[in-house]
């Protein structure tokens, strides 16, 4: 039985391949952005805790020093805040960029290996004819074998 050769093999290589790639770069991408919204977190935190070091309470005494100090502290966390959400947006984007390309050449691998299930599907139906219609000519050739045979046995009795 021959082998089946598909002429677009190289192709599908090179799209399986680029898929596998932008998966790792997905799964990268994905990472960072879950550190990326971590480290938001934990400024954020920060911030509260901060924010409730500067808050007055009643029967204490108000330091100055403190609550300026605090208040820097403060300004401070937040001007780290939102640099922080910068990068997760960033981040963020990034991800959907790499999700939808990922997305995309997965979609165009799929396209050639459903092209490939096609090639080798018709390929077996012609080795399954071509082999049944050897086995109906071996058939047929028994047969008129037989049918000779038998007509000269026939005649000479």
């Amino acid at each position: 039985m021959p082998r089946f050769h598909f002429p677009l093999q190289q192709l599908l290589d090179l799209r399986t391949t680029a898929e596998k790639r932008s998966r790792s770069d997905l799964v990268a991408t994905e990472r960072a952005l879950s550190l990326e919204r971590v480290r938001l977190d934990e400024l954020s935190r920060s911030c509260d805790q901060a924010l409730q070091v500067t808050a007055a309470v009643p029967g204490h005494p108000v330091e100055t020093d403190l609550l300026l100090n605090n208040g820097l502290h403060l300004a401070r966390l937040r001007l780290r805040m939102a640099a922080q959400q910068a990068r997760v947006q960033q981040c963020s984007d990034l991800e959907e960029a790499r999700r939808y390309e990922h997305s995309r050449l997965s979609r165009e691998r799929q396209v050639v290996e459903r092209l490939k299930e096609r090639r080798h599907e018709e390929f077996r139906e012609r080795v399954a004819h071509a082999e049944t219609s050897a086995l109906d000519e071996a058939a047929m050739m028994v047969f008129a074998r037989q049918k000779t045979e038998w007509q000269s046995s026939s005649t000479t009795d």
